[in-house]
């Protein structure tokens, strides 16, 4: 305190004449001042070392201990806290103590002089990793192992806020084959922000699983011919070269044709035409990988063929007293129908008597198969004989149906000899006849070629 009372006691006179004198008091009173006794506080320590934080607090390893006290005093004192001269990583750096205080009884008799000496201790960085990161859930097959990073995630610990982020890296499925729960990894995944030097990312995120589907492929050029002359069947023919769309760079796959039919075999316009199933052809792994759309789309026509007369001959359109007969050229064939599947053959016959008749069939080229339309041609057949008549003398005793007459020796005069003959059907163009001065055999009447018409015969 400050002007305190000072008193005397035990003053007393010394010295060889000390006897002589007697002191009558002790020295008068005064004042004076005490001030506090200053003292500072030795041994506080921190941890050596602690792993960033984001604070620049460090913990008190040891609180230290008073420089002195006066005996019998009752002094301690309280911990205050120490601080790094900043929060980021570092060796060596200085940590100062604040908040130190003396207590107890006599410490209005004490000031702290200073607070404990600072000291250095380091800062480690902080291990992290990188959790939530992933990938589209699928991806269509591209001939690569790439995957598309949807989220790259966030530091498993984070002191700093927006000042320490992910920096994205790529990601790549396990192969780049189609397949269901793949095994996607994380490379190239990097700490970023102001912040991030206080931190070690230990390890790339954690592999998660997607799919890889098949591409769609296309065909292009899977054209067929405009039209085909009708051959009874569904059958078309492949016009051009058709070729594959959408393979991946650097894959090797082959097309194998499908085979074009009409959906109908009948003659018609803008028929739709479909395809047997084209095919991929390859490694059987990148094969796999693609899906293939068959062409759709797809019509043609199918024209009829008008036979000329070329393709077949026939015998007669006349009256004839035989069949009639179609037959075909060479390198043709006859149907009575249209199916490809019918009967063909190189002749065709009619038989029947008629003076009106026709037979209507078709020609196929047997090499094209290509059929015609319908050919009708008109025929007469008169298979039976007409009727004749010989009249001698204007009498008709000798009726005949007979082919040859004998007169020989029934007369011995001039006869008049008369020859009628009548048909229902074909009619009777002329009578033939030849004399003869014997009698003649069938063999020998069929061979006979100068016969003379009946016009002349008197």
């Amino acid at each position: 305190g400050k002007e305190m009372a000072v008193t005397f006691t035990g003053f007393t006179i010394t010295g060889d004449d000390a006897e002589n004198y007697e002191l009558s008091a002790q020295p008068t009173a005064g004042t004076a001042d005490i001030t506090a006794r200053g003292v500072t506080i030795e041994g506080a320590s921190v941890e050596a070392t602690k792993v960033y934080d984001g604070t620049a607090e460090a913990k008190l390893a040891a609180t230290g201990t008073l420089s002195e006290i006066c005996d019998g005093d009752e002094l301690t004192f309280t911990a205050g806290t120490a601080a790094y001269d900043d929060k980021n990583v570092g060796t060596g750096k200085t940590v100062s103590f604040v908040g130190f205080g003396l207590t107890g009884a006599a410490a209005g008799n004490y000031t702290l002089a200073a607070q404990p000496a600072s000291v250095t201790a380091d800062i480690t960085v902080k291990e992290v990793t990188i959790v939530g990161a992933t990938v589209e859930a699928s991806k269509v097959y591209d001939g690569t192992t790439a995957a598309k990073v949807t989220n790259a995630g966030a530091p498993s610990e984070n002191f700093d806020g927006e000042n320490l982020s992910v920096k994205t890296g790529t990601a790549a499925y396990d192969n780049k084959n189609v397949g269901v729960g793949k095994t996607v990894t994380f490379t190239g995944f990097e700490l970023a922000g102001k912040e991030a030097g206080n931190y070690l990312l230990t390890a790339q995120p954690a592999a998660v699983t997607a799919d890889i589907t098949a591409k769609e492929v296309t065909i292009t050029g899977a054209a067929v011919e405009a039209s085909k002359v009708y051959d009874g069947t569904t059958a078309a023919t492949i016009d051009g070269t058709p070729t594959l769309v959408g393979v991946a760079d650097g894959d090797t796959v082959q097309l194998l044709n499908g085979i074009p039919t009409f959906e109908s075999e009948k003659i018609g316009k803008d028929i739709p035409i479909h395809f047997t199933a084209f095919a991929l052809f390859g490694d059987a792994d990148t094969i796999a990988n693609y899906k293939l759309t068959q062409p759709t789309g797809i019509t043609a026509s199918i024209v009829e063929y008008l036979a000329d007369g070329t393709e077949y001959r026939v015998n007669s359109n006349d009256w004839i007293n035989t069949d009639f007969v179609v037959t075909a050229a060479d390198g043709w064939l006859l149907g009575r129908s249209d199916a490809a599947d019918g009967a063909w053959t190189q002749q065709l016959t009619a038989s029947d008597e008629t003076a009106d008749g026709s037979l209507t069939f078709y020609v196929r080229n047997a090499a094209t198969g290509v059929i015609s339309a319908a050919v009708t041609e008109h025929y007469k057949i008169d298979k039976t004989c007409p009727t004749g008549t010989v009249a001698l003398n204007e009498r008709s005793a000798f009726q005949t149906i007979l082919n040859k007459i004998s007169f020989d020796l029934l007369f011995n005069q001039e006869v008049n000899v008369k020859l009628t003959a009548d048909d229902d059907a074909s009619g009777v163009k002329s009578v033939l006849y030849y004399k003869s001065d014997k009698v003649l055999d069938e063999a020998a009447v069929c061979a006979l070629t100068d016969w003379t018409d009946n016009t002349d015969f008197n």
